[in-house]
């Protein structure tokens, strides 16, 4: 029986403004060869004849760099795989350095493996069908010209699905964005744009081609172009003040403006412990020569960080453009009773207990519709729905809610300060809130195209219940591992009649972990046509240890 694979929820600037480089796509990249990449990179007559094969590459290598790629291996010989392989590899190349310790000079091998995307049958409603089989894609550098340029600037990676018809020439058409990774940067829009690019062979019913709807998965990730800025200091901690939108927008140099041009800068300045920013100086700005480097500094004294006795620089970036940032984080600064960090001592030097709550918790919880004030808290807020219905479950919720802090100023230069943010608030002294994902937008199918639908997780597991269920000895170990699970989906979207089909290392129990998280997953079927198949789900588990 066919399985389908389930998704687990995933920087040279001493000058001053006005002189620095233009430079975007500075993230901290990493040599991890993605299946986007290399399935763009997947010889043409071999995906044609539907030949799958492998090749070894090996680079000189010292620290995280790598450099004079050669190639060991391929199979099958001839194919094309090698060329592919090393042409992939040499993306990342970098050149040797000048003085390497010769002890620590290495030869590398990469072993760089090209797989078809499976294509079984399925049956639903007792007739057989064939899904769309992707033959091209955008290129990386597709990719790369469509990320959106805020987080383009800063390396933030994200991603969007689409909903797209395949017809029957294996074109896509009637393309929508479902669901992003990222909400409010542009990710969605910029999938739509390559959606073009895509070829597929055309779906089948019952052996006849038939236009079907599909997803789609576009992402956007650093490659060998995102490198961190030349004298980039260290990422700041929180800041307990930032520019609002209001003072962002008259900061905006006016003639960008008024071309309509969105621009970025990148700051580092040395924080006083205090917070207070001194010595800012412009790392790079994009678009250059059009004043958002100094318009970013007239902002630096707007901007307060978190009090810290370390020295050193930060940087950070700012955004001129008429977007406003989404809160993408909440923490606690002060937690629910009997979790305070800095408990008030008693004479003994001990930790005095919190006061017990006046009113006995009832267990619950919330989802609330809040704004983004100045300093991060959560004001204006509409309860949508609480779990259970019960005016203390509120009432508790919205006494938890004066402990909770959202992110002010977004990885990607924008403030928040004013957005609207839903998020679940718990009752009861330890669980932390949690932002609401995003619901996905079911596609609109036209009549006579065959409505495809996906096995899709509608809930999954946190980092705080992987770690709950980690193997007791691989804790005590510090091993991490891995399991897959195959399982059936129920009537309500439990998963039902799991099985492990494998786990390494063995005899550490990771397989019978991840028995015991399947129990908190919901997932939709896959279906064809409102028919579900009934086939079912492959989930991959990866144990990080706990900290």
């Amino acid at each position: 029986m066919m399985k389908r694979f389930g998704v687990l929820a995933a920087v040279v600037a001493a000058c001053l403004a006005g002189r620095a480089a233009a430079q975007e796509g500075t993230g901290q990249p990493e040599f991890r060869l993605r299946s986007q990449e290399i399935q763009a990179a997947y010889p043409p007559e071999a995906r044609a004849n539907g030949v799958e094969g492998e090749a070894v590459v090996a680079c000189q290598t010292y620290g995280a760099g790598f450099w004079s790629c050669g190639l060991i291996s391929e199979s099958p010989a001839g194919a094309g795989f090698g060329p592919a392989a090393l042409a992939l590899v040499k993306r990342y190349e970098v050149g040797g350095p000048k003085n390497p310790d010769a002890n620590l000079v290495r030869s590398e091998p990469f072993r760089i493996q090209f797989q078809l995307p499976e294509n079984n049958p399925i049956r639903a409603g007792g007739v057989e069908y064939r899904l769309p089989a992707r033959v091209a894609a955008p290129s990386p550098d597709a990719l790369y010209a469509a990320w959106p340029r805020a987080a383009r600037f800063t390396g933030v990676e994200g991603w969007a699905s689409l909903w797209c018809t395949v017809t029957v020439e294996g074109r896509t058409t009637a393309c929508a964005v479902g669901q992003e990774g990222r909400v409010g940067l542009g990710f969605g829009e910029a999938a739509l744009k390559l959606a073009p690019l895509y070829r597929f062979t055309p779906g089948r019913k019952a052996g006849a081609p038939a236009a079907m709807s599909i997803p789609i998965m576009v992402s956007f990730a650093c490659d060998v172009r995102c490198r961190p800025f030349e004298g980039e200091g260290a990422t700041p901690g929180e800041w307990t003040a930032v520019p609002t939108p209001a003072q962002v927008q008259a900061a905006y140099p006016a003639s960008a403006k008024a071309k309509g041009l969105a621009g970025f800068a990148r700051l580092a300045c040395a924080p006083t412990p205090a917070g207070v920013l001194r010595d800012c100086r412009v790392l790079a700005q994009a678009p250059a020569d059009e004043g958002f480097g100094a318009a970013a500094l007239a902002l630096a004294d707007r901007f307060k960080a978190e009090a810290s006795p370390y020295p050193g620089r930060i940087s950070f970036s700012v955004a001129f453009d008429q977007s406003l940032g989404v809160a993408d984080r909440v923490w606690l600064t002060n937690p629910f009773p009997g979790r305070t960090p800095a408990a008030p001592l008693g004479k003994a030097g001990k930790a005095k207990a919190p006061p017990a709550p006046s009113t006995p918790p009832v267990a619950g919880r919330s989802r609330l519709r809040c704004q983004v004030a100045q300093g991060g808290e959560l004001e204006a807020c509409t309860v949508l729905e609480s779990l259970p219905s019960d005016p203390e479950v509120e009432r508790q919720v919205l006494e938890n809610l004066k402990g909770i802090r959202t992110r002010t100023w977004t990885q990607e230069g924008h403030s928040t300060v004013g957005s609207t943010v839903e998020l679940n608030v718990a009752t009861g002294p330890y669980t932390p809130p949690w932002l609401v994902a995003a619901a996905p937008v079911p596609p609109v199918v036209a009549p006579g195209v065959i409505d495809y639908r996906p096995n899709t997780p509608l809930r999954t597991p946190n980092g705080e219940d992987m770690a709950r269920y980690y193997p007791d000895r691989a804790q005590r170990m510090e091993v991490g591992g891995t399991a897959r699970m195959s399982c059936a989906i129920g009537a309500r979207g439990a998963l039902e009649s799991c099985q492990v089909l494998s786990e390494s290392p063995p005899e550490y129990g990771f397989g019978d972990a991840a028995l015991k998280v399947s129990r908190l997953f919901r997932y939709s079927p896959e279906s064809i046509d409102g028919t579900t198949t009934g086939e079912p789900v492959v989930i991959p588990f990866s144990f990080a240890v706990p900290r």
